[in-house]
């Protein structure tokens, strides 16, 4: 509640008090390394996959391999590790694939969209992550959804196709807001903002604006030293 909250020092505190009292857990350090991403740490992010990693070799847990290596493959891809993000997005599907893992399935086909978009194969890009969004609608997974939907919108925009990436950036928007997660309101506003710009309607442009500003300074004071990768959010 506090990472959605976008209050993510309190989280981490929280986190790192549940580890001390607790087994080892393979999902608990995902979720630290999940909180590392988000203020753009990913050097300590790829270190706590790792630990998640390990501490599964004792477990026969496939779809929390999956997702985590899903997950890496996006820090790799953020820290410019081009060609292990796509090993672990690959592993990751592989893994979906052979066990029939519907959510693994949803998390792999988005990290493999957002490379086909690094690559530049904006096609590919969209038919990996529409296929992400059936499966996440299939499964009600709203997280899922926004994060497809905020994906496919950056595509749209790519190949300036501006009226789909509104309508994508919204819907997702719809569903953050729903959620409670604060810090991608902000990041789909701000991208909502560049979308009018773009479509020259400068007043709704600036509305938007406003409005993911005011959220990521509200991050901002909370985490106190002023990450710059909390502002730099686009895809996840």
């Amino acid at each position: 509640l506090l990472t959605r909250r976008g209050d993510y020092r309190l989280a981490m505190s929280e986190y790192e008090t549940c580890a001390a009292l607790s087994e080892p857990s393979p999902r608990l350090e995902q979720k630290i390394g999940n909180l590392h991403h988000r203020r753009g740490e990913w050097e300590l992010a790829a270190c706590h996959y790792q630990l998640a990693l390990d501490q599964l070799a004792l477990q026969d847990d496939p779809e929390r391999r999956a997702r985590i290596l899903a997950d890496w493959s996006l820090t790799a891809h953020n820290w410019g590790q081009s060609d292990t993000a796509m090993r672990y997005a690959n592993e990751s599907l592989e893994l979906a694939e052979e066990y029939h893992l519907q959510p693994a399935l949803a998390s792999a086909h988005n990290i493999l969209g957002i490379l086909a978009r690094q690559a530049g194969h904006s096609q590919e890009a969209i038919r990996q992550l529409q296929e992400s969004l059936a499966i996440a609608r299939q499964l009600n997974d709203l997280d899922a959804q926004a994060a497809a939907l905020n994906n496919l919108a950056l595509v749209f925009q790519d190949i300036q196709d501006i009226p789909q990436a509104i309508n994508h950036t919204q819907e997702a928007l719809a569903i953050c807001q729903n959620r409670g997660d604060r810090h991608r309101e902000a990041a789909l506003l701000n991208h909502l903002a560049d979308l009018h710009h773009l479509a020259e309607d400068q007043d709704t442009a600036m509305s938007y604006l406003k409005q993911a500003v005011a959220i990521f300074s509200e991050i901002g004071i909370t985490e106190g030293d002023l990450l710059p990768e909390i502002w730099k959010l686009t895809e996840w």
